[in-house]
C-alpha cells in the first residue's frame, strides 16, 4: 500500500492494484506509482493516531474482505479479523 498525492494505491497479488482517488476507484495492472506522501492514519475505535509504517506492517499479506468509504477516510476489513 502506498499513499501518493491525492490517492491511495493498494498493490494486490499478481501485479494487480486498486487506486482510490477522489470519487474514482481504478483497478488493474497498469496503475503506475507516483511520489509517495505520508498520510494521517488512525487505529482502534478511539481513532488513535498511528504511523503509516505500522499500517503497512499489519496489512501485508492479508486478504481484503470488505471496504467502506466514509468521505474523509477509508476503512478496510482484512482477513475477517481486522478493520483498518
Amino acid at each position: 500500500m502506498s499513499a501518493v498525492n491525492g490517492a491511495i494505491i493498494i498493490r494486490l497479488s499478481e501485479g494487480a492494484s486498486i487506486r482510490f482517488s477522489g470519487d474514482r476507484i481504478e483497478y488493474g495492472t497498469a496503475i503506475k506509482d507516483c511520489p509517495e506522501v505520508v498520510p494521517t492514519c488512525f487505529k482502534n475505535l478511539e481513532m488513535e493516531t498511528c504511523s503509516f509504517e505500522f499500517v503497512r506492517s499489519v496489512i501485508k499479506g492479508l486478504k481484503i474482505n470488505s471496504a467502506a468509504d466514509f468521505g474523509s477516510f477509508f476503512e478496510y476489513g482484512l482477513d475477517k479479523r481486522f478493520n483498518l
